[in-house]
């Protein structure tokens, strides 16, 4: 959720979609539709994968500028946040495997 926002505030009124491969947009697109059809309402953005909203934010100098972020050590901090984030979204077996 914290990376939509920067993206959004870095990258106001969608100018984000400029760099971002096709591909990807329509991929984050079939998500949107979907969860559309299940009555959440997200934005485009919020259906764009981790790793896009990381590249995004590479791309931004001010983002870059503003946290003291290195190219390199903004790449750890955020690898190690998607594997914390991994590590939560599946693990209900090891959870389960951990209770009994």
């Amino acid at each position: 959720m914290h990376l939509s926002a920067w993206v959004n505030h870095y990258f106001p009124d969608d100018s984000w979609l400029v760099s971002v491969p096709e591909k990807r947009i329509q991929g984050a697109k079939k998500i949107f539709e979907q969860r559309k059809s299940n009555n959440q309402e997200l934005s485009l953005l919020e259906c764009m994968q981790f790793c896009d909203k990381r590249d995004l934010l590479l791309k931004s100098p001010e983002f870059m500028k503003d946290f003291d972020f290195s190219r390199r050590n903004f790449e750890s901090f955020v690898k190690n946040l998607e594997e914390i984030r991994n590590n939560l979204a599946h693990s209900n077996y090891s959870i389960i495997e951990t209770i009994e």
